[in-house]
């Protein structure tokens, strides 16, 4: 029984993953937003994998990350159409480790987008000072929703391979 709900919870997580990743490719992966000493914000800069801008990124990041992610998404939708838990339960296991390898390997490609010294802060930002006006300014690189998004269904693959790994322990000690 305990074997069943780990199979189904795995193929839940899936599922979900599925959903995110998808839902990443819609989404700006990285924001670029630019305030001062004042307090004001302006210029937020949304990045989306299949709309590059660039002044902040490489000719080809975006479009390894995006390929990276489509691969993922479809891969995954060709696992769970063909319900391949139940008929090749085996490949079904390896696949979602290369499915979670993937969604990572799209994470970690995002930090080959940047193209300037000022946006190789992906975690954070650079300030600097306007000599003339005495004013400072400071610009932040962060993840956006679609790295969000793609991080959610990388655990959630990680998470359902280890799921479907004790499933098969489970079965194979009885």
């Amino acid at each position: 029984m305990m074997q069943e709900t780990k199979r189904e919870t795995a193929i839940g997580l899936a599922v979900t993953a599925w959903l995110f990743i998808l839902t990443s490719l819609w989404l700006p992966w990285w924001l670029v937003r630019y305030s001062d000493s004042a307090g004001n914000r302006y210029d937020q800069l949304g990045v989306w994998l299949w709309r590059p801008l660039a002044e902040v990124t490489t000719s080809w990041g975006p479009w390894l990350t995006g390929m990276l992610a489509a691969l993922v998404a479809l891969w995954l939708f060709v696992r769970v159409a063909a319900r391949s838990w139940y008929h090749e339960p085996a490949i079904w296991a390896r696949d979602l480790w290369l499915l979670a390898v993937g969604a990572g390997a799209a994470l970690a490609s995002a930090l080959l987008w940047p193209d300037t010294d000022n946006f190789k802060a992906f975690w954070g930002g650079t300030t600097y000072s306007n000599a003339t006006t005495g004013t400072w300014f400071t610009e932040t690189v962060l993840p956006g929703l679609g790295w969000w998004c793609t991080a959610v269904a990388f655990l959630c693959l990680v998470a359902a391979a280890v799921l479907v790994r004790a499933a098969a322990d489970d079965a194979s000690d009885k």
